[in-house]
C-alpha cells in the first residue's frame, strides 16, 4: 500500500459535464491517490504484476514531480503522470481516457497500460529446408527463423520468425518482424548485411462477407456466417441467432464451419455460448435464462474467479437490482451481499467461487457436429472474441479447429463494466477484474495478452484469405 486509503473516496463519482483543463496542486494530488486506490483495490492486471514495475519508485515520482508544482495540466496528469504508473502492465483492457474542450475544440485523450503487437510480413515468399528458409524467387538468400506458434512468445526486434500462408495452393512461408506500435527503423529489416522488404500488416482484412457468403453459404460442403457481437443492435443479434437456431441441423451436416469471428470484439455475448452449445448437442437451458431476460446488457453477470473489490461489488449489487425479473437474480444478489460482508473499503481479494449461475465448462467431445471449424480472426477480434477459440477447444474438448487470418488484438483481461471518475480532474478509468484468458489457465496472460491468438495460416491480405479458405475447403 501507497496512500492511506480514506473512507471518504467516493470511486463511483458521477462524469462531470465540464473537465477542467487544469489542476491545483492538492486536486492534483487527491486524483493520483484515489487512481492509486482504483488500481489496488479493483484492477486485476495490476494486483499481479506491480513488483514488476516498481511501481512504488514511480509512484513517488510522480507525487514528488505534483509536489514542486502550483498547478497542472489536465492532458499532462492523464498522459505522462497517471500513465506512467501503470506502463508495462499486460493489460490491454484498462484504459484512462477524457475528453477536453479547448477554444470550443473537443480532443479525446486515451492511455492503455501497454499497445499491442504489430506485425510486419516481407513481400517475400520462403520455403523451408532443414533450419532454413530459402526464397521462392531467389534460392541463393537465405535466413534462420522460428515459425511463430501459440507457445510463442514475441521477442521485438531481435528476432526473425516465419508465418505459414497458402500461396499457390502450397504451403510456404513469409519472414515477419514484430513491433510495439510505430514503424520501426529500416536497418531492423537487414539479414546478412542484405535489406529485406517488410509490408505493415494489414489490420482488417476487408473481403467482402457478401462474397464469402455467396460463394460459399450455398455449397455443399460447406457453411458461412458472420458471427454477431455487441456491437449490432440487440433485435439485429437476435434475427441472426434466431437464423442459426432454425438452421443447425442444416449447418451440422457441412464438412466445413467458416465462422467470420472478424468483427467480435467482445462482451459477453451469451448468444455465440447457446449457438456453440446447440451445435455441440448439449443443454442450452441455463444461458436461455439469462438471454430470455428483459434488459439487453450482461453485465450483471458474475464472471468465475474474478478480482472482486468494494466498489465492484457495491455498483454489481445496484446493477443487479435494477435488473428485469430472472431465475438467478436472488442467487447473485445473496453471493454479492455475502461478499460485501467480507469487504471493507480499500479491500479486494480473488474471488474463490465459480459462477453462482451454474457451470457448463468442460461438457466433454462427444459433440453433434463432426466438421471442419475454420475461424476468422483479425486484429479486431478480441477479449470474448478471442476467448471464442478457448471455449471450443477447452470447454466442449473440440479439437478440429482451424484459425485463419491475422493474428487478433490480444486483448484477453477481463474488463470491469465499470467506468470510475477521479473527482477532480473526471478523468474515466475502466479496470480489469480477471487476467485469465480461460479458467485458471495462465497461457492466456503468458503468450497472448498484447500479442494475440497466432494463426494456423496467415492471410496477411485479403487474396491470401480467399486462396486460403478454397485450400482448406
Amino acid at each position: 500500500m501507497f496512500i492511506k486509503y480514506e473512507k471518504s473516496f467516493d470511486v463511483l463519482n458521477e462524469k462531470k459535464e465540464i473537465i477542467p483543463l487544469e489542476l491545483s496542486q492538492a486536486q492534483a494530488i487527491e486524483d493520483l491517490n484515489q487512481y492509486v486506490y482504483l488500481l489496488e483495490s479493483s484492477c486485476a492486471g495490476f494486483v499481479e504484476q506491480r513488483e514488476k514495475i516498481n511501481f512504488q519508485e514511480r509512484y513517488n515520482q510522480v507525487l514528488n514531480e505534483l509536489k514542486s508544482k502550483p498547478s497542472v495540466t489536465t492532458e499532462y496528469f492523464l498522459m505522462t503522470l497517471l500513465g506512467k504508473l501503470a506502463e508495462g502492465i499486460k493489460d490491454l483492457h484498462s484504459i484512462l481516457f477524457c475528453e477536453l474542450e479547448d477554444k470550443n475544440q473537443k480532443k479525446q485523450y486515451f492511455r492503455r497500460f501497454i499497445p499491442k503487437t504489430i506485425g510486419y510480413f516481407s513481400k517475400s515468399f520462403f520455403k523451408q529446408k532443414n533450419n532454413h528458409f530459402f526464397m521462392l524467387d531467389d534460392s541463393s538468400f537465405s535466413a534462420k527463423g522460428i515459425i511463430v506458434n501459440q507457445m510463442t512468445k514475441i521477442v521485438e526486434k531481435s528476432q526473425l520468425y516465419f508465418i505459414p500462408v497458402i500461396h499457390n495452393s502450397e504451403l510456404v512461408y513469409k519472414a515477419a518482424k514484430f513491433f510495439t506500435w510505430s514503424f520501426p527503423q529500416e536497418e531492423d529489416f537487414i539479414i546478412e548485411g542484405r535489406k529485406l522488404e517488410f509490408e505493415k500488416e494489414n489490420f482488417d482484412l476487408e473481403s467482402s462477407w457478401n462474397s464469402l457468403q455467396n460463394k460459399y453459404k450455398a455449397s455443399k460442403k460447406n457453411y458461412y456466417f458472420v458471427m454477431p457481437d455487441f456491437s449490432m443492435t440487440w433485435d439485429l443479434q437476435n434475427q441472426h441467432y434466431e437464423a442459426l437456431h432454425n438452421y443447425i441441423d442444416y449447418i451440422r451436416k457441412k464438412e466445413n464451419l467458416i465462422i467470420d469471428n472478424r468483427w467480435n470484439c467482445g462482451g459477453i455475448p451469451l448468444h455465440q455460448l447457446k449457438f456453440l452449445t446447440e451445435l455441440f448437442g448439449y443443454n442450452t437451458s441455463i444461458i436461455d435464462d439469462f438471454i430470455n431476460r428483459e434488459i439487453q446488457k450482461d453485465e450483471d453477470i458474475l464472471e468465475g474467479k474474478c478480482l472482486l473489490s468494494n466498489p465492484i461489488v457495491q455498483r454489481e449489487i445496484q446493477s443487479t437490482k435494477k435488473s428485469g425479473d430472472w431465475k438467478y437474480k436472488s442467487r447473485l444478489l445473496s453471493f454479492y451481499k455475502n461478499e460485501l460482508q467480507k469487504l471493507q473499503n480499500g479491500k479486494s481479494r480473488w474471488s474463490e467461487n465459480e459462477d453462482p449461475d451454474g457451470s457448463w465448462h468442460h461438457l466433454g467431445e462427444k459433440t453433434s457436429y463432426k466438421g471442419k471449424i475454420i475461424l476468422l480472426v483479425d486484429s479486431r477480434t478480441a477479449s470474448m472474441g478471442e476467448q471464442l477459440y478457448y471455449i471450443i477447444t477447452k470447454d466442449f474438448g473440440y479439437k478440429n479447429v482451424i484459425l485463419l487470418g491475422t493474428k487478433t488484438c490480444g486483448c484477453i483481461a477481463y474488463a470491469n463494466p465499470l467506468i470510475y471518475y477521479l473527482k477532480n480532474s473526471a478523468i474515466a478509468v475502466q479496470l480489469t477484474s480477471r487476467t485469465e484468458g480461460f479458467s485458471s489457465d495462465s497461457f492466456a496472460k503468458e503468450y497472448l495478452e498484447g500479442r494475440g491468438l497466432i494463426p494456423d495460416y496467415w492471410a496477411t491480405n485479403d487474396s491470401e484469405l480467399e486462396e486460403s479458405l478454397d485450400y482448406l475447403c
